[in-house]
């Protein structure tokens, strides 16, 4: 119809849902990377935890946060496009209280001192069994191997605080 708004695409929706959950400029900077990326950054000096909001033409393709102090970050969220819709804002809203409210535990291992080979991600710092792993090698299973007691390997543990303080 004449007059009529045109459709928004997801892309607009998510950039929409964007602005709406991190314009709070005391505590998030956005930044546009390039039309395929929109960074948020935590606006305190002293927290280096980012989340990326990764866009494929007009569909979200996938989120992802990490720290610059930390090595393992948080793994993808999906494999598949993120369609706007009630059931997946809900689940971002639940994924990103995870670098927004809770922070996170990194374990990484290292073989011979120096050569980091593993990252274990915890979204919930207590638990055991790790959510993420990353692996930094392609010899990372074999390192891995001889590594099993602890002899050639040594490990770092790290507790990533959230961007929101809680105050």
């Amino acid at each position: 119809m004449i007059g009529e708004k045109p459709m928004e695409t997801d892309k607009e929706k998510w950039y929409d849902f964007i602005i709406e959950n991190f314009s709070d400029e005391n505590i998030y900077k956005i930044k546009e990377d390039n039309i395929a990326h929109i960074i948020i950054s935590a606006a305190q000096a002293d927290n280096y935890t980012t989340i990326e909001f990764i866009f494929s033409e007009n569909n979200l393709e996938d989120i992802q946060f990490n720290n610059s102090f930390a090595n393992g970050g948080s793994g993808e969220l999906t494999s598949q496009s993120i369609q706007y819709n009630k059931e997946n804002i809900f689940k971002i809203k639940n994924y990103l209280e995870i670098p927004i409210d809770r922070g996170w535990r990194e374990i990484d291992f290292y073989f011979l001192t120096d050569h980091l080979y593993k990252t274990q991600v915890f979204y919930n710092k207590n638990e055991t069994r790790p959510d993420f792993v990353r692996y930094h090698s392609f010899l990372s299973i074999i390192i891995g191997i001889l590594t099993l007691g602890g002899i050639l390997a040594k490990q770092k543990e790290l507790f990533i605080p959230p961007i929101r303080s809680k105050e």
